[in-house]
């Protein structure tokens, strides 16, 4: 069994370090031009974008860009703070200087290229490395994959957004591989050797957050449906009315203490299972890893001027610990959607997640109803795409190293959807129930050419009726449909599939994608509140 925690906080190049401006996210007044740390060095602009470029410099100054044949200039406001757009531009793999001048001082960027840029996003699936997968030496086989860079930020969090983070662009060589994400690594080097195109990645993610750490709290509280997730706002407000001025300086308390933590966590993980004990206590502070926002504001604010194509996200296992947070997250996920998406200020900028695999999880239920809360996000919030993995975890370890097909799921749902590339994208995805003679007829889009089964018997089928238990079910394929019955419910009207924690998927589509787990039922599962309790 894995403790579902990994040394991904030391990730990031740099390590982690103090960011720039002050508590309270505001940056002092530069006495010259200053640039962001993610405009430098080595960085992807987003093709076919109109590019923004900002920083600071002395009030009322001019301050000029020139770059790929374009010159724009603006003036720095009363706060020395500024931003000007590139006109939209062709991708180009051949690196060139990009130059900001004013009368304060003169930048030269070096190696800028032009591409394809997605903010890659989530907990420690999305963070697990390179080196730590399963197939590590098919992604080594290369000295570097051509023309993928990546701007890898370090954990960061506060009460309040913040405008800059320490970290930079590099390039993806085999050096680089021990801190970059492995699923962001394959989803790049797809989409590179597809478009023939340079592609950066804005890598964001801390092993163990849970989802409402990455969401702007106006959202947050704009949604009556996240009712628990207010109150804690209110708690944590109520105990300290500074936290506005003083939340980054919680938060790196709290660092400090889960660093300790987290040495004295391998310190026991590497005893002997009989000279053990107990393990460590995971620190919890005023702002800490599972604070409402403290992500969003530490490693996403500081994103959001930059000019990106879209959003990859693998998270969900820290909202997945009941039945009740998995149904929240049907409500949670669209948030999250809409209030980055509104930061950057496009609400049709896509967004492909990973929907969770098979897993022995504490609660019955839970982690299905997840998978349903992320099927549903997928259904109803357009621009969306969701790389369904069962079969691809293992039952007692949190993080499944077959990272490698979790990637290339997400690159085959940006080529088709964002990209436009003729290809399958989907595993089959149920649409609607018929019921005849004493069996339910199934039907299902992106069949790819027809539904194959995994083995000869389709398994994971179950049946009920109106309000009987369910039961297991036979299936079989006839006309491209799935036909399940059973002998025990002669008047089947329900059906499930693949409906549990751990599970192993039996339908896929000739292109060898699985289908989702679903259901047709709306019953209230164990411990699950309903509506009107929430």
């Amino acid at each position: 069994m894995s403790y579902g925690l990994r040394s991904e906080w030391t990730t990031g190049g740099s390590g982690i370090r103090p960011a720039v401006e002050s508590s309270a996210g505001r940056t002092d007044k530069p006495v010259a031009l200053r640039l962001p740390n993610l405009v430098g060095d080595n960085m992807v602009l987003q093709a076919g974008e109109a590019v923004r470029l900002w920083g600071w410099a002395v009030p009322g100054e001019p301050v000029h860009v020139r770059f790929a044949g374009q010159s724009s200039g603006t003036l720095a406001d009363a706060d020395g703070r500024w931003e000007l757009f590139l006109e939209p531009m062709e991708p180009c793999a051949v690196g060139r200087y990009l130059v900001v001048s004013a009368a304060s001082g003169e930048r030269q960027l070096r190696e800028v290229l032009v591409g394809q840029v997605w903010v890659c996003s989530g907990q420690s699936n999305m963070a697990m490395r390179v080196a730590q997968i399963k197939g590590t030496e098919r992604l080594l086989k290369a000295e570097k994959l051509p023309q993928v860079r990546a701007f890898n930020l370090p954990w960061e969090g506060g009460w309040t957004p913040r405008e800059d983070v320490r970290a930079r662009w590099r390039e993806v060589g085999r050096s680089e591989l021990s801190w970059l994400s492995a699923v962001a690594c394959v989803f790049a080097g797809e989409l590179h050797a597809r478009l023939g195109q340079p592609v950066g990645l804005l890598v964001s993610h801390v092993g163990g957050s849970n989802g409402e750490a990455w969401i702007g709290r106006s959202a947050l509280l704009e949604n009556p449906r996240l009712k628990r997730i207010h109150e804690v706002i209110r708690q944590r407000e109520a105990a300290c009315p500074q936290l506005a001025s003083r939340g980054h300086g919680y938060f790196r308390k709290w660092l400090y203490d889960f660093k300790a933590y987290w040495r004295a966590f391998c310190q026991w993980r590497d005893r002997a299972e009989a000279s053990r004990g107990d393990p460590p206590a995971v620190p919890v502070g005023l702002v800490d890893k599972q604070t409402p926002s403290v992500f969003y504001n530490g490693m996403i604010a500081p994103l959001t001027r930059y000019t990106i194509k879209g959003f990859l996200w693998y998270q969900g296992e820290a909202n997945a610990n009941n039945v009740n947070l998995a149904y929240e997250y049907r409500h949670l996920l669209p948030t999250l959607i809409t209030s980055w998406r509104k930061a950057w200020g496009r609400d049709d900028l896509p967004f492909y997640f990973v929907q969770l695999p098979d897993f022995v999880a504490p609660q019955e239920d839970a982690w299905a109803l997840m998978r349903e809360s992320m099927l549903k996000t997928m259904r109803e919030v357009p621009h969306t795409g969701m790389a369904v993995t069962i079969g691809l975890g293992e039952p007692g370890d949190i993080h499944p190293p077959d990272k490698i097909p979790v990637g290339q799921r997400l690159a085959r749902i940006a080529l088709a959807k964002t990209y436009g590339v003729d290809l399958v994208y989907s595993g089959p995805l149920f649409e609607r129930v018929v019921a005849e003679s004493g069996r339910l007829r199934l039907t299902f889009s992106h069949a790819a050419g027809g539904l194959e089964p995994q083995a000869q018997v389709l398994d994971g089928f179950q049946v009920a009726s109106a309000d009987g238990p369910f039961v297991p079910a036979q299936a079989v394929i006839e006309d491209g449909q799935v036909i399940v019955s059973s002998e025990s419910v002669p008047h089947p009207v329900h059906v499930r599939y693949a409906w549990a924690n751990n599970v192993r998927p039996s339908l896929f589509n000739t292109a060898g994608l699985p289908a989702t787990p679903f259901r047709t039922d709306t019953r209230l599962l164990p411990g699950q509140m309903g509506e009107d309790e929430r």
